[in-house]
């Protein structure tokens, strides 16, 4: 008998819903036009492999874009960038994504977040001038109730000295998976050869996981 289990833990997806939480504010400036890019170099896992492990594919993919800009003096949610407000290039071996920040000024704090769906009652939430850094961190960490689907959900939080002068380093942007995967092999007993020692006669029946 042999036993694959493929298991989830992972923090809440975040809805792309392309409703603003507030009518009064967008993600477009007014005025003359000031672009900001991003550089995207893949995803950064952070994980510590014990065997021939790889990501499925599709399951690294950057679909859907959504950027999360707040103020980072006052810690309040600024604007919000959705998807179709970010020229988003992903043809190349590293994605660019980029923005519009015209009458941004000051020092800020950027949440990335990609392939977000599910939870859209949470993201609703959100109100500009209210919704703290804190706040938001919680929200993209609340435990999920599904398990996630390709492509996975990733995010990436950035802080910004100054949106106008914006550094090199500042603009690499290192997206993390909120999903981590395990992938678990177990044969137990060789179902066509009983006596055969060379299974672990070990049989999974329950894994819990906790961070």
């Amino acid at each position: 008998i042999k036993y694959i289990v493929l298991a989830f833990a992972a923090a809440a997806l975040l809805s792309g819903c392309s409703t603003d939480p507030q009518d009064t504010e967008t993600g477009r400036g007014n005025g003359n036009s000031n672009k900001l890019t991003f550089l995207l170099p893949g995803v950064s896992s952070g994980t510590t492999v014990y065997g021939p492990v790889g990501s499925e594919q599709g399951e690294d993919d950057l679909d859907h874009l959504d950027i999360y800009m707040f103020d980072a003096t006052k810690k309040t949610l600024e604007v919000i960038f959705w998807n179709d407000e970010i020229s988003l290039n992903t043809s190349g071996q590293n994605p660019v994504a980029t923005i519009d920040v015209t009458e941004r000024v000051g020092a800020k704090v950027l949440f990335f977040v990609g392939n977000s769906t599910g939870l859209a009652s949470e993201l609703s939430k959100v109100r500009y001038g209210e919704t703290t850094i804190d706040q938001f961190r919680g929200i993209i960490s609340d435990p999920l109730d599904t398990l996630p689907v390709k492509p996975l959900l990733m995010t990436a939080e950035v802080s910004i000295a100054d949106i106008e002068n914006v550094t090199d380093t500042e603009k690499q942007i290192k997206l993390k998976r909120r999903v981590a995967r395990f992938d678990i092999h177990n044969v137990a007993v060789d179902e066509n050869d009983p006596d055969n020692i060379d299974g672990t006669n070990f049989v999974i029946k329950r894994i819990l996981i906790s961070s």
